[in-house]
């Protein structure tokens, strides 16, 4: 006879990535580094999570017209329907991982930066 408590376990497969943060290092920014998106996603492959990356549109043109290192992988994720895009990034990341129960991968304080109100 089984628990009644271990048949309410779902256990959490699927990681969402902020994409947009991890290449710009963070909730305080760096340099873009496309390299790091890549890091970040073999590395949760290899613990066996599916992953869903996600960068702002903004951010990914921003890539392309600063001819960041690592564009034409970026651009080879978008093609192959791996890199989510989004004019949110931050909403699509949080509607994402409770869409498939997800962990949610991000520094972002969520904070916007212009009015210094947490965004809702």
């Amino acid at each position: 006879m089984s628990d009644d408590s271990d048949s309410n376990i779902n256990p959490r497969r699927t990681v969402v990535l902020d994409g947009s943060n991890i290449i710009w290092g963070g909730s305080l920014g760096e340099e873009p580094d496309v390299h790091r998106l890549f890091s970040s996603i073999s590395y949760y492959e290899e613990l066996g999570y599916r992953v869903i990356p996600v960068v702002s549109r903004k951010q990914f043109q921003a890539i392309k017209w600063k001819e960041v290192a690592g564009y034409e992988q970026l651009q080879s994720l978008r093609t192959a329907r791996i890199l989510e895009l989004a004019e949110d990034d931050d909403l699509l990341v949080i509607n994402l991982a409770l869409e498939h129960n997800a962990w949610m991968i991000t520094q972002d304080t969520f904070v916007d930066r212009h009015n210094t109100k947490e965004k809702k």
